[in-house]
């Protein structure tokens, strides 16, 4: 659900310039991203993490840009910064009250991500957690479920692909994002690698690179695809250089 969107403008580039091209783009998770591409069911996989040895088996994988992933609240909600000690506290049902991390009273309500997310094994990988340690009140999929839950919940907290929190804020979401350790989630923290919850953003490639996934590797090395990731609050490779 991170990628999606950004293949989904690069489809409609490309079926502009040639209307014969079909390009679907379907969602479902990392996960999923992976397991369809090696068992050949997509032409090309979308991970919003890197792959472990076993997992890119068989493909050829091609990083297109970097992401983070983001803590959100809700925009009523005046808290700026968590530390990392106050995630895991939160995450794991240690701290359940928003005054003790410097907020409102009131209870927190904690959102946490699906099996087979990337936005999921990113963030235990970093706090290092495992999944049955955290105490969470909702359990969503994709992104755009955890903008609806936070925007929809004064009490809530989760954390989504930093692209789709920015993009959701632009939009009018009632949410903000949150700083960790105090460094901010923008673009800019991303490109330097100095916000702490960066990742890859890979295509997935079975066996080889083909004509059309060519052309859409090319399409987003462009200037083009360049504007595309920063609309949508990602990093270029390049700017990160």
């Amino acid at each position: 659900s991170t990628i999606a969107p950004i293949l989904q403008k690069v489809a409609e580039d490309l079926q502009a310039i040639d209307p014969s091209l079909r390009i679907d783009v379907e969602t479902g998770g990392s996960g999923r991203g992976i397991q369809d591409a090696q068992a050949r069911q997509s032409d090309i996989g979308m991970a919003s993490r890197d792959l472990t040895a076993e997992e890119s088996a068989g493909l050829v994988v091609r990083p297109i840009a970097y992401d983070g992933v983001a803590l959100i609240v809700h925009a009523s909600n005046p808290l700026q910064n968590l530390t990392k000690e106050q995630v895991i506290g939160i995450y794991t049902g240690a701290i359940t009250d928003w005054q003790d991390v410097g907020g409102t009273s009131g209870e927190i309500y904690v959102v946490n991500k699906a099996e087979g997310r990337a936005t999921l094994t990113v963030f235990l990988e970093h706090f290092k957690l495992k999944n049955s340690a955290i105490v969470a009140r909702a359990v969503v999929g994709d992104n755009a479920q955890g903008v609806r839950m936070v925007a929809g919940n004064p009490a809530a907290v989760g954390y989504v692909s930093i692209g789709e929190a920015l993009s959701a804020a632009a939009r009018g979401e009632e949410l903000h994002l949150v700083a960790l350790d105090g460094i901010a989630a923008t673009e800019h923290t991303v490109a330097d690698g100095t916000y702490p919850l960066r990742r890859n953003l890979n295509l997935l490639f079975p066996g080889a690179i083909d004509a059309l996934g060519q052309r859409i590797l090319d399409h987003l090395a462009s200037p083009r695809g360049s504007e595309i990731l920063s609309e949508l609050g990602f990093t270029p490779l390049g700017l990160a250089e």
